[in-house]
């Protein structure tokens, strides 16, 4: 009666399993033509994967993700094409010379060649008591009216004038007293114009600097370099400049690239150092591998079909892999599934040529002898546990 019983319920449990080895297995499969009410529609195009088909997706930029700081509904992700978008200043090769303004310190230098007379503070004409051919040397600083005085020569009315505007004024001076323009004018100390650059976290600079403009232009490349701002390749660095009540936006690769412009700093320039994390970009790996997986990849690794398919445990790495039926979805509406039929080795070098993408998805099929045989290991531990009940007194 017992084995009757066990034949019975194995011959039951063998026509179930195969009749019905869809709803046993649960095999993922790319058609959707058994569509569960209210799941997405995915419309599928296929194409072969060829050296042609990895060339042309090749060319498709990597997009990644930017995690923006903030809290609540300010904190999240961005598009790196929305955070990088330029907006940069007019750049010119001929920027304006500098004025000189309060603050300012003038060095005037004179070389009296005979004994002269100058003017003193009451107006007054007096001597010099320098002696011939020697080299007086005296400083101003430019006071909040916008001149300084120069004993011999007078107050000067310098803010707002370049230096060789000044030279003109202190030659007139100097002839008008009967003086003889042998000088040397030169700015000692620039503090009337300045730039700030302030960063957020995460960045080279300790604080936020103060650092003057010069007669020589300031360009914001330089300002980068002379902060001491350390370059990354594995973040995003936004640079923003606020002048007045605009605000440009650059990145600070676009800033070193060979091919941009210098974008020279003006007074009161504000330029901050943004700093910005990528989220960790990763392909799916499904079907007949050991362990379905998010794989990581990178825009500087540039992994290939081929580094996922080799991994550990990966689809070459299991045994029940279908060789020839390998997928890479990319992209919906349509979704475009290339197939790779590896049977053949040497077609491996078109998945060393393709390149991956975030969210790609690597779906690799199931040998059917595998699956026959996952049925049969199922009913085997069935008859293994009626033998256990049947030999029960």
């Amino acid at each position: 009666m017992n084995k009757y019983f066990r034949a019975t319920a194995l011959t039951l449990a063998l026509w179930g399993g195969l009749s019905s080895c869809a709803a046993i297995l649960e095999p993922q499969k790319l058609d959707d033509q058994e569509r569960t009410a209210g799941q997405e529609v995915f419309e599928i195009t296929y194409a072969p994967l060829t050296f042609e088909a990895a060339r042309t997706a090749g060319r498709i930029a990597f997009s990644r993700e930017l995690k923006m700081s903030g809290i609540g509904a300010k904190a999240g992700l961005v598009s790196e094409r929305v955070a990088a978008g330029l907006s940069p200043p007019l750049a010119t090769t001929n920027p304006s010379s500098y004025r000189l303004g309060s603050g300012d310190v003038v060095t005037f230098a004179q070389l009296n060649e005979a004994p002269t007379q100058f003017l003193d503070l009451a107006g007054q004409a007096a001597a010099s008591g320098a002696q011939p051919n020697a080299v007086s040397s005296q400083t101003g600083r430019i006071g909040s009216d916008g001149s300084a005085l120069f004993i011999g020569v007078g107050r000067i009315e310098l803010a707002g004038k370049t230096l060789s505007e000044v030279r003109g004024l202190v030659t007139n001076a100097l002839i008008r007293t009967g003086g003889t323009p042998n000088f040397q004018l030169e700015i000692s100390s620039y503090n009337s114009q300045f730039v700030m650059l302030s960063a957020d976290r995460n960045t080279a600079l300790e604080a936020s600097l103060r650092v003057p403009i010069s007669e020589t232009p300031l360009s914001l490349r330089e300002l980068l370099v002379i902060s001491g701002l350390s370059r990354s390749n594995s973040e995003l660095q936004l640079v923003r400049l606020i002048r007045g009540a605009k605000e440009y936006r650059l990145t600070v690769d676009h800033i070193f690239a060979a091919a941009s412009p210098n974008y020279f700093l003006a007074d009161k320039d504000h330029v901050i150092v943004a700093t910005l994390a990528y989220k960790p970009s990763s392909v799916f790996l499904v079907g007949a591998v050991a362990t379905p997986a998010l794989v990581p990849i990178s825009a500087e690794g540039r992994e290939t079909l081929a580094d996922v398919l080799f991994t550990s445990g990966g689809p070459l790495e299991t045994a029940t892999t279908r060789k020839s039926e390998i997928y890479l979805l990319r992209g919906r509406s349509p979704t475009v599934a290339w197939h790779l039929d590896a049977q053949n080795p040497a077609r491996l070098l078109v998945a060393a040529e393709m390149e991956l993408r975030p969210n790609d998805i690597i779906f690799v099929t199931e040998k059917p002898i595998i699956s026959l045989g996952k049925i049969l290991g199922a009913l085997l531990q069935i008859d293994s546990l009626l033998s256990n009940i049947s030999s029960r007194p």
